[in-house]
């Protein structure tokens, strides 16, 4: 278990795809920032922050952060790392 454990902190610390090229820095990774600030109007929605009439059903949110998603992994070209090339 623990082997498993370092081989995978070492493929996320190496930051290289499968060509061997480095991945850009997750800061400028939009899907990334997408998912977060979803993630967040989920909290606030649920912890009853947001105006109501400024939340989504379950469904229509989770519909439209996935169809988000799908279109910018489309978009997609570089890996993402933890630091820049």
């Amino acid at each position: 278990m623990w082997s498993m454990i370092q081989k995978a902190l070492k493929a996320l610390t190496s930051m290289r795809d499968a060509k061997g090229t480095l991945g850009k820095s997750w800061i400028r990774s939009k899907t990334l920032w997408v998912f977060g600030l979803g993630f967040i109007w989920s909290a606030l929605s649920w912890a009853g922050i947001v105006p109501a009439d400024m939340q989504f059903e379950g469904d229509v949110q989770m519909t439209l952060m996935n169809t988000v998603g799908i279109i910018l992994r489309l978009i997609t070209n570089e890996p993402v790392g933890f630091i820049d090339k």
